[in-house]
């Protein structure tokens, strides 16, 4: 690890809307200005690297990525896509059976690539044997983080079960929300009575005619401190947009397939719904939120600011712009009172990855 200066750029952070320098030291970010800023704090002990206009953002965080099943081959044909797409973290749905795999396909990814950070959550499991198999499961990982346990909670006794299993071992509790949305939700707040303190996160929402959830059970899901992890798909952008009116926390990217659409594409489906959010919330569902979700160690984690992790993707983009939350009002803006930080045009082809800079390099 170094100390690097980026500059001539773009740099998508909360410490300054106008920044096109950023400095990290040692895998954490450090500061963020102007160019004139950077180039008076640098010295030859330092590695300087020209943006040359491009656009630096936080990484991409993948909420939820199923490999129960998978080989080694397709976990790491996984890995190498995500990584392509700006993504470093990666929330890997697993069972024991499929540990060795997973294992494998990191050590080959680490040696060609940017080492990707990732948390295992486990499934597959009877709830007898969850807290047997979490300890043999962290044993078996080698040091890789066992954050979170889930399962379906098709019973108020499975819910409550699983729920003393996170608490006693320190895990996040993610409850599988698909196809049935509002038990699953109901099945939350039975928890959240027992349990004030415990981490818990609703998956693979999809919503349907059938199965969604109204605004008095987002306002309940936001009292109660539940977050929803949804699928990538258009169906999920009024939720979002409800959601996001209501500050019930979302994550985009918790899907039950490892195809599912990734990074700016995302972004994409969200922002530009005729009844979804803003590129900058959807951005946020894919970088920030994530972290939050899982009560990452640092409150800050997933987006560029003083303190945090140098985790950096380095875009090749045709267009920047501020998007205003509702599609229907122009969202084009140069007004410097916004201060909003630029993202890239949706519009227009979508960015490239130049390279990834992580806090482990």
């Amino acid at each position: 690890m170094t100390i690097r200066v980026l500059l001539n750029g773009s740099i998508y952070t909360p410490a300054d809307p106008y920044a096109t320098a950023i400095l990290t030291e040692h895998g954490t970010v450090r500061w963020a200005g102007s160019d004139a800023g950077a180039r008076s704090i640098t010295d030859n002990t330092m590695e300087t690297i020209d943006l040359n206009g491009r656009l630096v953002t936080p990484t991409f965080t993948r909420a939820l990525a199923p490999v129960t099943g998978k080989t080694t081959a397709e976990i790491l044909t996984y890995l190498t896509t995500a990584h392509h797409a700006g993504y470093h973290t990666h929330t890997l749905t697993t069972d024991p059976n499929t540990l060795q795999p997973l294992i494998e396909a990191a050590q080959q990814f680490t040696s060609t690539h940017t080492t990707a950070d990732l948390r295992i959550l486990l499934t597959n499991t009877p709830p007898h044997a969850l807290t047997e198999t979490i300890t043999h499961t962290r044993e078996t990982l080698n040091g890789t983080p066992l954050t979170l346990a889930g399962l379906h909670a098709n019973t108020p006794t499975e819910a409550q079960h699983l729920a003393d299993t996170a608490a006693q071992t320190q895990l996040t509790l993610c409850i599988n929300a698909h196809p049935h949305l509002t038990q699953a939700a109901a099945a939350a707040q039975t928890i959240r009575r027992t349990h004030p303190h415990l981490t818990l996160r609703l998956d693979t929402i999809k919503t349907t005619p059938e199965e969604t959830l109204n605004d008095q059970e987002l306002q309940a899901l936001a009292n109660s401190r539940i977050s929803l992890g949804l699928q990538t798909t258009a169906e999920n952008t009024d939720l979002a947009r409800r959601a996001n009116t209501i500050g019930t926390p979302i994550s985009i990217g918790s899907d039950p397939t490892l195809d599912a659409p990734l990074g700016w594409q995302a972004v994409k489906i969200f922002a530009t719904a005729p009844h979804g959010i803003s590129a900058r919330s959807a951005f946020a569902a894919l970088t920030r939120s994530p972290h939050r979700a899982l009560a990452d160690a640092n409150p800050f984690a997933g987006q560029l600011a003083p303190d945090t992790p140098a985790n950096l993707a380095i875009w090749n983009v045709t267009e920047l712009m501020v998007q205003a939350p509702d599609s229907r009002v122009a969202s084009w803006s140069t007004d410097p009172r916004a201060r909003i930080p630029l993202l890239p045009a949706l519009d227009v082809p979508l960015p490239t990855l130049e390279r990834l800079y992580t806090q482990e390099q």
